[in-house]
Parts: C-alpha cells; structure tokens; sequence
C-alpha cells in the first residue's frame, strides 16, 4: 500500500466519522446505557423463581446437615 492509498483512506475514513448520519449513529449508540433504565422492568417471575430456588436450596442444604450431624453425633 503507497502512502498515497494510506492517505486517501484516512481522508476517507476522517469524511465518514464527520458526517451527519454517522455522528447521529455514534450518539444514538452512546445513548443506550441512558435508555436502558427506562426500558428496564421488575421481572416478578423470575424473582419469585430466584426465591423458590433459594427456599429450596437452603431447605435441601439444612436437611442434609442436620443428616449428616445425626448420623456424626456432632
């Protein structure tokens, strides 16, 4: 690649960044964390399954201790 190719590119490429849809895109982009506590919503279905699993987990791990410290005589 000449210099001249290298230089034509980084005209071309400085041309695309300043113009108007692509500086309208790199907004809209940089945006998007600003929306997302909008678009943002309680999942009570997915709390309420986090919960079960939790009971169930807790409940699985506190009959198995209890076992295993019986079956020990700790």
């Amino acid at each position: 690649m000449t210099r001249k190719t290298s230089s034509r590119r980084l005209h071309s490429a400085w041309r695309l960044i300043r113009s108007r849809p692509f500086r309208f895109a790199a907004l809209a982009v940089a945006a998007l964390p600003l929306f997302q506590t909008t678009g943002c919503y309680p999942d009570p279905i997915g709390a309420l399954n986090f919960q079960l699993q939790l009971l169930v987990n807790t409940t699985f791990i506190t009959a198995f201790n209890t076992f295993v410290q019986n079956l020990l005589h700790l």
